[in-house]
């Protein structure tokens, strides 16, 4: 087993709740060690009834008659014959107190235990806390409170393989359990050291899996896609973001000619970018969980101009959409857990996705996020890892190697092969003005809230 201590931060309210579940928990500690002394059963011990412990619930409890018996043992092993007279807290700081260095109050939060929760492999390593993206520590002791422990970044620097080791592992793989102690100032975890071996392997990514977004402001379209080669792969999961509710309520406001000082619109504001970063945590965490090797996105430069459709639609892109946080952070993300993070040109991207990719009968967003995923599967393997020779296919793909795809939509539209390229065809649905995405409206989906029932936004997932 390997110990790490990290210091951390938090505010005045959650450090005061801290110290009272310490204070709590140490008073059931000290009694299950007196209680095993006594040679109770560890059953009967655990369902003695205390008073003013009502913030220790089973799983601290469970915990509790853990490091009792630790210390115990440890006791045993020592062949202490005075374990009557243990002194909890440390000689040092009973004796400081009876000389006056210290106060009464001081010498009980020296004697405090340490707030422990044992590690549980079936809970993400433990039910009480995790470790976050950022490397920050949520402690949870109930669903209703959870507090931050703001892990300084000098320790985050300092045990960033280990932070990120335990991350990936925990989140992964229910099998490495962590346990943790927490007192005024520190956070110690506790975890079997073989999780650090074999660092570059720890995500056992799978080769040219491949997640792509479509990144729009209203919808955001996913797609994690197994390539073989450009025409052959295997959709193995997909997606949308719906932030349509979020952009109507501000246009809502705005009607209402509400200043964007207003409170309701600021609300919303910050709202939205909260939103956005929680989409990057939950889009990276599908990617770790699903061992993707590439995450793609559109390389867009959206400038700040009249695009021609309407002050109301260039409000929406240049100001609302927040892509420029949003790639970011994911980019961010993916350099963290060594995820590659490619940008792809996205000419034509929408419309190829559609056509080409229309028979697996999904949403425009998401028939556009595979094509985003195959130029970023070929641009890969082209020029990173030098697999396949060069060729002009990643923005124009090849009609030879989609001739089955491509028929069989030539077929759907009851159109003749006679052009030379998807390029052309494009060119020839824009001024025909024939309609060739597979809209939202078809598929008359039902989206779910996103992340908990207070979020602005909703999503859909498809097998």
């Amino acid at each position: 087993m390997i110990t790490i201590k990290l210091k951390y931060k938090t505010d005045e309210e959650s450090s005061t709740r801290i110290k009272e579940y310490r204070r709590q928990y140490s008073s059931v500690f000290k009694v299950y060690f007196n209680r095993l002394q006594e040679k109770m059963p560890s059953k009967e011990i655990l369902h003695l009834e205390l008073n003013n412990t009502e913030l220790v619930s089973s799983a601290f409890k469970g915990s509790a008659l853990t490091e009792a018996r630790t210390l115990l043992k440890t006791l045993e092993l020592k062949k202490c014959q005075d374990k009557n007279h243990l002194i909890f807290g440390g000689r040092k700081s009973f004796l400081d107190r009876i000389k006056g260095n210290i106060s009464r109050e001081e010498l009980r939060e020296r004697r405090l235990q340490k707030l422990c929760c044992v590690g549980q492999a079936e809970k993400h390593g433990n039910v009480m806390f995790s470790i976050q993206e950022d490397f920050n520590i949520l402690f949870k002791p109930t669903r209703q409170e959870h507090i931050i422990l703001e892990v300084l970044d000098s320790q985050k620097k300092r045990y960033s393989r280990e932070l990120k080791a335990l991350y990936i592992k925990s989140f992964l793989e229910k099998k490495y359990p962590i346990t943790y102690h927490l007192d005024n100032d520190f956070v110690y975890l506790s975890f079997d050291e073989t999780i650090l071996k074999n660092e570059n392997k720890e995500l056992n990514q799978i080769s040219n899996r491949v997640m792509a977004l479509d990144l729009n402001p209203n919808y955001i379209g996913w797609s994690i896609v197994d390539w073989v080669s450009s025409s052959e792969f295997k959709v193995i999961k997909s997606g949308i973001y719906n932030f349509k509710n979020l952009n109507d309520k501000e246009k809502e406001f705005k009607d209402l000619k509400l200043s964007s000082e207003h409170s309701k619109r600021k609300y919303l504001s910050n709202k939205r970018r909260t939103e956005v970063f929680e989409v990057s945590k939950n889009l990276i965490n599908k990617a770790l969980y699903y061992k993707c090797q590439i995450f793609s996105v559109e390389d867009l430069n959206i400038q700040f101009k009249d695009s021609g459709l309407g002050k109301s639609l260039n409000k929406l892109i240049n100001n609302q959409w927040i892509r420029t946080d949003l790639v970011s952070n994911l980019e961010k993300r993916c350099n963290i857990f060594g995820i590659k993070f490619l940008k792809v040109k996205p000419e034509y991207s929408s419309f190829i996705g559609n056509f080409l990719y229309r028979s697996l009968n999904l949403p425009d967003m998401i028939l556009a996020s595979i094509e985003i995923g195959r130029r970023a599967f070929e641009f890969y393997n082209q020029y990173v890892s030098k697999k396949f020779e060069i060729r002009k296919n990643i923005v124009r793909p090849s009609l030879v190697d989609f001739r089955t795809l491509y028929l069989k939509s030539l077929e759907e539209f009851e159109l003749q092969p006679i052009y030379k390229d998807l390029i052309e065809l494009y060119y020839f649905f824009k001024k025909s003005k024939m309609l060739y995405r597979l809209s939202l409206d078809k598929f008359n989906l039902e989206f779910s809230s996103c992340f908990s029932i207070k979020s602005q936004l909703s999503h859909i997932s498809f097998d």
